[in-house]
């Protein structure tokens, strides 16, 4: 299991490349944590990023707007 604290960086890349085999995969702190699946993407219905917290827990998202702090792993 992956443990994170407050103030870590948790990446999350798409590669939309080919949408029968769109690999998602994800990053803490700039360490790739790998691919961690790959699904099928309905171009009509596309994709819709979520997260889950607590009610403690706050988080910032960043698509693109501003640099990001470490690369792609895609």
């Amino acid at each position: 299991m992956i443990r994170w604290h407050v103030g870590d960086v948790i990446g999350c890349s798409i590669d939309l490349t080919d949408l029968d085999q769109t690999r998602i995969g994800y990053t803490q702190n700039g360490v790739d944590l790998g691919i961690i699946f790959t699904t099928t993407v309905d171009p009509v219905k596309g994709i819709s990023p979520s997260i889950s917290c607590d009610w403690l827990q706050s988080a910032t998202f960043n698509f693109g707007a501003t640099p990001f702090r470490y690369g792609w792993i895609c």
